[in-house]
């Protein structure tokens, strides 16, 4: 069983079924109810934290359901004012309805940065991978792949 995996972009505000996040949804995130969610953000919710909202995690540097660092909070509180958006302290990583427009919104964040510097639309894995080890984290771990696989040829 073989699909492509659609990039953030390609994919249409509408299609709740999809792994992706729409690149129009972070502007229209009021029409999305707390049930309808991408499957992509349950199932980081369910990697992250289990989806508790009080968890704590990385030695007490991420919190809420999908483990936001202060750092990408703010970032992501930059990008949303940029926008127009609704913005939140910190301490609303913990608010289910806060966190995840905010997770919407930093892999939208996430997905312009890798654009920019790639040239193409990341997977929602890369964006996942991103979220997990930051874009410099993720992009040091893909230059040691690519150069380890180097070494066995």
């Amino acid at each position: 069983f073989f699909f492509k995996q659609k990039t953030a972009y390609e994919i249409k505000e509408c299609d709740w079924s999809s792994d992706v996040c729409s690149s129009d949804l972070a502007r229209s995130e009021h029409l999305m109810p707390c049930f309808q969610r991408p499957a992509w953000v349950i199932d980081l919710g369910r990697r992250e934290s289990r989806n508790m909202d009080d968890a704590i995690g990385d030695h007490g540097k991420a919190h809420g359901r999908y483990q936001f660092t202060a750092a990408a909070w703010h970032d992501t509180t930059e990008w949303r004012l940029k926008h127009g958006l609704e913005t939140h302290p910190y301490r609303m990583a913990h608010n289910d309805e806060a966190a995840t427009q905010y997770l919407i919104s930093w892999f939208q964040l996430n997905s312009e940065r890798y654009r920019a510097r790639h040239g193409h639309e990341p997977t929602i894995a890369t964006l996942m991978e991103i979220h997990r080890r930051g874009l410099h984290g993720f992009e040091r771990g893909a230059a040691h792949q690519v150069a380890s696989q180097g070494d066995r040829r």
